[in-house]
C-alpha cells in the first residue's frame, strides 16, 4: 500500500461536456504506479472543488485517482474564464441535467484512468445526487453506467434539511419554477454551520466562487429529491452495490436522522454508516475528525478494491 511519503499530482482541465457546456475539472493521479481505482467526487450546493486540494491529493497518495468537477451553474464552470457563453451562476438545470452531467463524469473519469474499479462520492447536495444516480429507475443514467460502479460514498447527504422552508413556500417555488426555471433565488448558507474550524469559516466567507443563490428549478429539485429517495428509491437501489454513509450528529444543515432512516430502510447487501458525535456539516473540515473521516472513506474503498 502506498504511504504518505508517496507523491501525487493533479491536472486542471476544461472539458466540452453535456448540453454544449464547458466543465472545469481536476484529475488527481498517483505518481510512480498506476491507479488502483478511480473516485468521482460530486460537491455540494454552491460549492466548488478547488478548495479540496489537500484531501483529494491524499486519495491519490493512496493509489486512488480522483476526478472532481465544478457542477453546472457553480464554481469555475459558471464563473471561470473559459466557461460557456450561456453558463451563469446558479443556473444548474434540474434533476435530468444533473444525472446527465454525473453520467458524463463517470465515463470521462474511467476513460482517462483506465479499466479500474469506479467509486462515486457525494457531499451534501452531491450526496443526494449520487444516491439518486445509483437508484434511478429511468435513464439517465443508463444501466450500463451504473453497473460500472463498485461502491458509493455519501457524506452529510441532503435527504432532509434540519430547518426546511415552510411547505407553502416550497410548493410555491416549485410551481413558479415550472414557468421561470432559471429565476435566481437568494439562499444564504451560514459558514459558521459548516465546521468548528474558524479558519475554514473565514475562508468560505471570502471565497469569490461561492455565491448565495440558485435557480428555482435547481432548488426545487434539491429539496424534493430526498423525499423521493425515502419514499421510492429505496426499492430501486441495486442490491449488490455497496454504500457508505457518513454524517455528523451536530449537523444543523442536513439531517443526520434522515440519513439514519434512509440507511436503515435501504436494501443494500453491503451497507455501512458512520456517525460522528457533535460534528458539523463539513466533516472534511472538522479539526477533531477530519483525519479519521478521510481514513474511514479511503480504507472503505481499499477494502472494496481488494474484495
Amino acid at each position: 500500500m502506498p504511504n504518505s511519503s508517496d507523491t501525487a499530482s493533479f491536472t486542471e482541465l476544461w472539458f466540452d461536456g453535456p448540453l454544449s457546456t464547458k466543465f472545469f475539472a481536476r484529475l488527481y493521479t498517483p505518481s510512480g504506479a498506476p491507479a488502483r481505482a478511480v473516485l468521482i467526487y460530486v460537491h455540494g450546493y454552491i460549492d466548488h472543488v478547488s478548495h479540496y486540494t489537500d484531501t483529494h491529493l491524499a486519495w491519490a497518495r493512496r493509489g486512488i485517482a480522483l476526478f472532481a468537477f465544478d457542477q453546472r451553474g457553480f464554481g469555475k464552470t459558471a464563473l471561470g474564464d473559459r466557461r460557456s457563453a450561456h453558463s451563469k451562476f446558479g443556473r444548474t438545470g434540474g434533476g435530468w441535467e444533473r444525472m446527465v452531467d454525473v453520467e458524463w463524469a463517470v465515463k470521462e473519469a474511467r476513460a482517462r484512468v483506465g479499466e479500474v474499479p469506479v467509486f462515486l462520492m457525494g457531499f451534501s447536495m452531491g450526496g443526494g445526487i449520487v444516491l439518486d444516480f445509483a437508484s434511478r429507475p429511468e435513464s439517465p443514467p443508463n444501466k450500463e453506467t451504473v453497473s460500472l460502479l463498485s461502491g458509493v460514498i455519501v457524506t452529510s447527504p441532503l435527504i432532509l434539511l434540519v430547518r426546511p422552508p415552510p411547505r407553502a413556500l416550497e410548493t410555491l417555488l416549485i410551481w413558479i419554477s415550472k414557468v421561470f426555471p432559471n429565476m435566481l433565488w437568494y439562499t444564504p448558507v451560514e459558514a459558521e454551520a459548516l465546521s468548528h474550524d474558524q479558519e475554514l469559516v473565514g475562508t468560505v466567507k471570502k471565497d469569490k466562487l461561492l455565491k448565495p443563490y440558485g435557480s428555482l428549478e435547481g432548488i426545487g429539485d434539491m429539496l424534493t429529491r430526498g423525499s423521493r429517495l425515502l419514499a421510492e428509491r429505496l426499492r430501486t437501489w441495486p442490491a449488490d452495490l455497496p454504500v457508505l454513509f457518513l454524517h455528523g450528529e451536530g449537523d444543523t444543515i442536513t439531517s443526520s436522522r434522515a440519513t439514519r432512516e434512509l440507511f436503515d430502510k435501504m436494501r443494500a447487501a453491503d451497507k455501512q454508516i458512520i456517525l460522528y458525535p457533535h460534528m458539523m456539516h463539513d466533516l472534511n473540515g472538522e479539526p477533531d475528525v477530519r483525519d479519521k473521516f478521510l481514513e474511514d472513506c479511503i480504507s472503505w474503498v481499499e477494502k472494496h478494491v481488494a474484495s
